[in-house]
């Protein structure tokens, strides 16, 4: 198999994203990791886009979005959008790596895309990472028999599950959180600490089958 990398301008793989998310993560995952890796794979990359099997399209979908506040009222889509048609050379031979809650959020046409927070786009789930979990150098008491800290509305069994125990006293259930900046860091900082106070980390699916609760 060959694979020939695409030519992305520098703007399309941003060197870091306003905030990071979960908040005490290092500043990467497999958008990053997967062109660092390929550039280095001699005996697979092929400079000759038609000899080759396949077309890798780097783009950092996440970092690009975060930094356009969330793609909010379309912000930076249409930027990208351009960019990217003006990239493709064969759809039907491209694939990209796009970790975003909505995936690309742009019309890539039948360009393969591994996601692992597949909302829009069709593509193959591929696993989140993220770094472990930070741990507080004292041990934290068990309080709750269970808990879960994350947004409600992104499947509706996170819906039930917020219905069946939200009147719980054993069971902590917070959610709803926003995309502003310093709500989610206040979120990320006790997000550890519920976790560890509980029997249970309630980890339901939301818009993918994957979740960073599995760290």
């Amino acid at each position: 198999m060959k694979i020939f990398v695409l030519s992305t301008p520098a703007l399309l793989r941003p060197p870091k994203q306003s905030f990071k998310y979960p908040a005490h993560n290092e500043n990467y995952d497999m958008e990053q990791d997967f062109y660092i890796w390929l550039k280095k794979q001699k005996n697979i990359i092929t400079n000759n886009p038609v000899e080759a099997d396949w077309h890798y399209l780097p783009v950092y979908f996440t970092r690009w979005h975060i930094n356009h506040n969330f793609a909010e009222h379309g912000e930076g889509l249409a930027q990208l959008q351009q960019e990217v048609d003006e990239i493709i050379i064969d759809e039907k031979k491209t694939f990209t790596i796009a970790l975003f809650d909505g995936g690309t959020l742009i019309d890539v046409g039948k360009t393969v895309v591994f996601n692992g927070a597949r909302t829009i786009n069709s593509c193959i789930d591929v696993p989140l990472i993220c770094s472990p979990h930070r741990k507080p150098p004292i041990p934290v008491k068990k309080k709750y028999l269970a808990s879960f800290n994350g947004s409600f509305f992104t499947h509706p069994i996170r819906i039930e599950m917020h219905k069946r125990f939200e009147t719980n006293p054993e069971v902590l259930i917070e959610g709803g959180i926003p995309t502003r900046f310093y709500k989610r860091w206040f979120w990320g900082k006790n997000y550890n600490l519920n976790i560890m106070a509980s029997y249970v980390a309630l980890s339901p699916r939301g818009s993918s089958c994957s979740s960073f609760r599995f760290f």
